[in-house]
């Protein structure tokens, strides 16, 4: 935060001139004030920036991807599930951005107590990395809250064919004895 707490005074100031930019520059406007407001974590007033800037359609996926991102920090589960969603559908996000929204997907779900939902999109993950130690480890941690034993070795299994560190491999070992 350090760097941009002395552009939150700025911000105030060109917001007073706001009013006076055409349309275009205007909606810019908005949308640096959001990523101003974002990076210096006055959520509140980044998710209201960039609502704003989704009736417009500005820099729509985008405007919906950081504002589905600041409402899933501030619990908003229900409205960044359907951004999220919307997102997802539209096609139009590279690999690592729709991987991390299927991510933040599959944690609203398992909060909502979606669980079947949620191993959805971390199966969708585990489809395209199936050695990511991080997909692996929240499965099994699904499959543990949901009691499932025999879901949770499965994964445990798969989580050790790929963990290399001895320590957490003991770790899991044990674990998987405890549920076999």
């Amino acid at each position: 935060v350090g760097k941009w707490d002395k552009t939150a005074p700025l911000l105030i100031l060109l917001q007073e001139a706001r009013d006076q930019l055409d349309a275009e520059r205007r909606e810019e406007f908005i949308y640096l004030s959001g990523v101003t407001y974002e990076a210096l974590l006055e959520r509140t007033k980044a998710i209201n920036a960039f609502r704003e800037l989704l009736v417009k359609g500005y820099k729509a996926t985008e405007v919906k991807r950081r504002l589905a991102s600041l409402l899933y920090l501030d619990e908003q589960h229900e409205e960044a599930q359907e951004l999220i969603a919307g997102l997802l559908d539209e096609g139009s996000l590279d690999l690592e951005a729709t991987r991390e929204l299927r991510s933040i997907l599959a944690d609203i779900h398992r909060r909502m107590g979606r669980l079947e939902k949620s191993e959805d999109y971390l199966l969708k993950q585990l489809a395209e990395r199936p050695s990511d130690k991080e997909v692996l480890g929240r499965l099994v941690t699904l499959k543990r809250d949901d009691g499932d034993d025999a879901g949770e070795a499965e994964f445990l299994s798969q989580l050790l064919n790929v963990e290399t560190d001895p320590e957490r491999r003991f770790t899991l070992l044990v674990r998987l004895g405890d549920v076999s």
